[in-house]
C-alpha cells in the first residue's frame, strides 16, 4: 500500500491492529508453557535434554 501512495491508509490499518491487540481483556490469558515444553514437542525429549546438558 505505501508502494502506491496510500500511506496513509497503511498506517490506519496498522493503528487499528495495535489498538485491537492491546485493549482490555474480558477474561485473563491462559499460562505461556515453558519453551522446554515447546521444544520437546518439537525436537523429541531426549534431543533437547542432550542438548541442555552440554552447556
Amino acid at each position: 500500500m505505501a508502494e502506491h501512495g496510500q500511506d496513509d491508509e497503511a498506517s490506519a490499518i496498522i493503528c487499528a491492529a495495535t489498538a485491537r491487540l492491546h485493549q482490555a481483556r474480558k477474561h485473563q490469558l491462559p499460562e505461556l508453557l515453558p519453551l522446554a515444553q515447546w521444544f520437546n514437542a518439537i525436537l523429541g525429549r531426549r534431543v533437547f535434554e542432550r542438548r541442555h546438558r552440554s552447556r
